[in-house]
């Protein structure tokens, strides 16, 4: 466990300094994560680390530089409950237009639920990559992905487009929430 609070730490501290660059391929994630649906919302497999995962215990300075931020790995606490909140209330999604902000599962479980589309959203095209390998598991299609900041870069005409606007766990740095709210 503690390897990978290490590494998230570091992560956290080069997170601004460079935009995603480093590709992971879907067998590298097949072979360094586990399918869990040990969280909130079992009815969603998930390729994520866990402690049965090979990096789990890897010693940061070993770690590929294909996962120098591997925020795609983690079913973070905000995610899992707005995931729960949509599955138990799927009347809020049913026919809409939804665009999920640092998607990890949220455009997995509006899909389910019956929007309209869903669009995934994340800068990190590793996300892109462990999303398309979810959606298979889950037998889901017809997700579209966005790799556009919208929290810092966002044309808020382009966000009018959609009916309803997904963020989970990224609105954790006051500067940004206020940028992203304005």
């Amino acid at each position: 466990m503690r390897t990978c609070v290490q590494k998230m730490r570091k992560c956290v501290q080069n997170m601004h300094l460079r935009r995603y660059t480093s590709r992971v391929t879907e067998e590298f994630i097949k072979q360094n994560l586990t399918i869990s649906t040990d969280h909130l919302t079992p009815e969603i497999k998930l390729l994520l680390i866990s402690h049965n995962s090979p990096l789990y215990t890897q010693p940061i300075q070993d770690s590929s530089s294909s996962l120098q931020d591997p925020w795609w790995t983690i079913y973070w606490p905000g995610g899992q409950v707005l995931s729960r909140y949509f599955l138990d209330f799927p009347h809020l999604v049913q026919g809409k237009h939804v665009l999920d902000i640092g998607s990890g599962c949220g455009a997995l479980r509006c899909q389910l639920c019956g929007a309209a589309d869903v669009t995934a959203n994340d800068i990190d095209l590793n996300a892109r990559t462990a999303l398309s390998l979810n959606s298979n598991i889950n037998n889901i299609q017809n997700i579209n992905f966005s790799s556009t900041d919208h929290l810092t870069h966002t044309n808020p005409n382009k966000l009018k487009e959609f009916d309803i606007l997904c963020v989970g766990d990224l609105l954790y740095d006051a500067r940004r929430e206020k940028k992203f709210i304005k």
